[in-house]
């Protein structure tokens, strides 16, 4: 059976030093996850989908930035850097602004085969937003309940991975 490979990529901390000194660290391992084609031949349409709330604080208030990264003030800047990416490498990105978005999306992404989540979690939940403000906090998240919602999305055969922190 075939069907769609979804990514899901959780935003990055703010001004935390001890988490995401790279901001781009999960963007570039989710793309680096379609460009290797798990399960070649028995995925149409690869998607990744970006929690975009996140990526848009760290260029607003993040007090001293990654060396290699210069985002100008551009609110835009890591969703630019990701329209390019899904370009380049043929994938469709979607963006989620709250969890509710990232159930929706995954809804619309009918017959999942492939599901890969990179971001920040915990053995209950996607934390979509850990780190947001500068603490160990989340307001936004996946968990059990909302994969519950999307029983009818998944190929008989589907997997999912996760991986982050």
């Amino acid at each position: 059976m075939s069907g769609n490979h979804v990514v899901v990529v959780g935003g990055c901390s703010v001004n935390e030093p001890n988490h995401d000194a790279y901001p781009t660290a999960f963007l570039e391992a989710g793309v680096s996850r379609i460009k290797q084609q798990p399960m070649q031949g028995r995925i149409n349409q690869s998607v990744m989908i970006m929690f975009t709330p996140s990526y848009t604080l760290r260029v607003l208030k993040q007090k001293v930035e990654h060396p290699e990264v210069h985002p100008n003030g551009n609110p835009r800047h890591f969703w630019n850097f990701m329209v390019d990416c899904a370009g380049r490498n043929g994938f469709t990105l979607l963006e989620a602004r709250s969890g509710g978005d990232v159930t929706r999306l995954l809804k619309q992404s009918a017959q999942i085969q492939l599901l890969d989540f990179f971001g920040h979690s915990n053995k209950k939940r996607w934390l979509l937003d850990f780190g947001k403000d500068g603490t160990d906090n989340s307001t936004e998240a996946f968990g059990r309940e909302d994969l519950m919602q999307l029983a009818n999305s998944f190929t008989k055969d589907a997997l999912f991975a996760s991986f982050g922190c």
